[in-house]
């Protein structure tokens, strides 16, 4: 498994790249706004791929604009990847705002979505600077939220992966610390 982080950057590229270098990972994606998103990824010192963060009404100009395409998880979830065309990966599936059932977790991921995103071969994106910002019972529900995504991932062989989605180096994590936490998912 090639280990790779996700992050935010806003002008500081090189510096995320070096520390994701000295933090074990092989390879960087930088997510830019669909606003900003440059016309090529600059020199840095790991492998780097362009991606860019949309909306659903974005993602056929947004795959024209970069190698990955990330749309944040909404009510519309399933219009989404019952389009023609998907994106790359969905993220912040875990943050729904709905009231938790007494024996299942609420989030946008229920088996008949999962079987859509199999088939469509759209992944799900985990962010760590989410999870980090909140605590108690809030990172909790996020984390049991998480964990149903997961299983439900597996049953229906959906990808899925963790990343810092860091905006800063200080909000970088080791490539084993994410390894780690994907395994006990």
């Amino acid at each position: 498994c090639r280990m790779e982080d996700v992050v935010v950057p806003s002008g500081n590229e090189r510096e995320l790249a070096e520390m994701a270098k000295r933090l074990g990972y092989e390879s960087i994606v930088f997510l830019y706004p669909f606003s900003r998103v440059p016309k090529a990824v600059p020199d840095v010192v790991l492998p780097a791929k362009r991606a860019v963060l949309c909306d659903a009404e974005q993602i056929r100009v947004a795959k024209e604009r970069a190698e990955l395409v990330f749309v944040e998880s909404s009510e519309e979830d399933r219009l989404v990847v019952e389009r023609k065309v998907v994106p790359d990966v969905m993220v912040g599936l875990e943050r729904v705002m709905v009231k938790e059932r007494l024996h299942q977790r609420s989030s946008n991921l229920d088996e008949v979505a999962a079987r859509q995103y199999h088939e469509k071969g759209v992944r799900i994106g985990v962010s760590l600077r989410v999870l980090f910002s909140v605590a108690g019972a809030e990172r909790a529900r996020l984390i049991g939220r998480i964990q149903q995504n997961a299983s439900l991932a597996r049953k229906f062989g959906v990808g899925m992966f963790v990343a810092s989605f860091a905006r800063t180096v200080d909000e970088m994590r080791s490539a084993h610390d994410v390894a780690s936490f994907e395994r006990v998912l």
